[in-house]
């Protein structure tokens, strides 16, 4: 065969390549959000005003990419899913809603606000993944950080880490996205006890203290 031949039917057959890839559907990403819902009635508790802060994601879990654990010592991030907006937007925005329904404050305000408030909260997630190792699970640690606004050495009046471990249906992207939708309610739901025990307590230590006359 001759090289002149042998490159006519090279280019041919790369022609037919590049056809077969066009034929081929592109792989698009797929883009989803986190849902909370919650359930029976709140109390209000009059705790007066709050600003809630951003929510800081540490890196790799900063990017929308699903990130998943496949090894002990082995990781993998997910192109083709990913959440809907950076994941700090996306779980501040699902956390915002939670404490304007869960009535513990008169008011919440949103990072933006620039007026007086008596509380900031702040939180910071170390983890926003899905566990392969074994059977699938989702996995979200976060810190929440609660501060008199009002005191002049800004006391810390709430400070704790929550780890939520819910399992997955399967390994499946639809079934990762509400185990960690569960996660995330979970989390809520433990933050909102603990705020309404911190605060109602100290609700009481104000009305308990003796006027002097």
């Amino acid at each position: 065969m001759s090289r002149s031949f042998a490159l006519v039917v090279s280019v041919f057959v790369g022609l037919g390549l590049v056809g077969c890839l066009r034929d081929q559907p592109v792989p698009e990403k797929t883009r989803w959000a986190l849902t909370v819902k919650r359930s029976g009635f709140a109390a209000p508790l009059d705790a007066g005003s709050v600003q809630a802060g951003r929510v800081r994601v540490t890196a790799p879990f900063e990017r929308k990419g699903f990130w998943y654990r496949v090894a002990d010592d082995r990781w993998r991030e997910d192109f083709y899913n990913e959440f809907w907006t950076p994941p700090g937007t996306h779980l501040r925005q699902l956390a915002l809603l939670w404490l304007e329904r869960s009535e513990i404050f008169t008011e919440v305000a949103g990072v933006a606000d620039r007026r007086q408030v008596d509380w900031w909260i702040e939180s910071r997630v170390d983890g926003l993944y899905a566990d392969l190792r074994e059977i699938p699970a989702a996995r979200i640690v976060a810190e929440f950080h609660l501060i008199d606004a009002r005191s002049v050495d800004l006391e810390t009046v709430h400070l704790k880490s929550y780890d939520a471990l819910v399992s997955a249906r399967s390994s499946d992207p639809h079934d990762l996205v509400a185990a960690w939708s569960a996660a995330w309610m979970q989390i809520l739901t433990e933050l909102e006890a603990d705020l309404r025990q911190v605060l109602g307590e100290r609700a009481d230590g104000v009305r308990g203290e003796k006027v002097a006359e």
